[in-house]
């Protein structure tokens, strides 16, 4: 928090460090600013703390409700209805769409909520989604400053960075969660052991996060560079 907002990490370090010192578990770190005030009979501070947290969660729901339903309008369905032309109608309603969008966000992140809060993937999704953000990277820096890089080789390097993604970070946090069998885990699909999500090709010397990133770029990367050299670029990539 301290290296990502230096004025919000001023306040948590010392609020973390309370909570720990004082015998809290790290698994209670999100509530250790109502647990601190409660502990010393203050519960008009804890209360106060309470609102504050609230009026935050509720306004980035709403921030971030407003921008994906503007994304999901303007980049999903207004080219859907750009294509078909009985759809051509709805551009008088994108205002009515887009509050139709903010309900299906909301509900969605509900539902989520209730399938998969406080489970073992959602404890790890935030670094999950940055292990996700870092496919882009070798497409980026290749279309920057490597000329011979193309669309086709960036796409086929995407898929297989997702699916290499899914398969060592995101498959895993479901058999941690109780939904698919540990045996995945412990002996690979079929019994190869070498086709372990979190051991792929019997590299176990790094931990979860650093093997998924590894094998994910690594796959990303190959298939960029192959599939660039294998496809000649268009005149508009050139």
């Amino acid at each position: 928090a301290f290296l990502f907002d230096r004025e919000k990490g001023v306040i948590v370090i010392p609020i973390a460090l309370a909570g720990l010192l004082l015998g809290y578990q790290p698994q209670q770190a999100d509530t250790f600013v109502l647990l601190l005030p409660l502990m010393h009979g203050d519960s008009g501070l804890a209360l106060f703390a309470f609102i504050g947290g609230v009026s935050a969660a509720i306004g980035m729901v709403m921030i971030c409700a407003i921008a994906l339903s503007t994304m999901m309008v303007n980049h999903l369905l207004l080219p859907v209805i750009e294509q078909i032309a009985w759809l051509s109608p709805l551009k008088r309603f994108l205002l009515q769409l887009r509050w139709l969008a903010v309900f299906v966000v909301v509900l969605g992140g509900y539902l989520f909520d209730l399938l998969i809060g406080g489970s073992y993937m959602l404890v790890n999704l935030g670094l999950i989604s940055f292990a996700a953000v870092a496919q882009f990277i070798p497409a980026t820096l290749g279309g920057l400053f490597w000329r011979k890089g193309n669309l086709r080789g960036a796409l086929i390097g995407l898929s297989l960075g997702f699916i290499t993604w899914m398969y060592c970070l995101v498959l895993p946090t479901f058999i941690h969660s109780g939904w698919l069998d540990q045996s995945l885990l412990e002996q690979g699909p079929w019994g190869l052991s070498w086709l372990k999500p979190e051991a792929l090709f019997n590299l176990d010397a790094l931990d979860w996060l650093s093997h998924g990133v590894f094998w994910a770029l690594a796959f990303n990367l190959m298939g960029y560079v192959v599939g660039s050299l294998a496809f000649v670029p268009g005149r508009e990539e050139q």
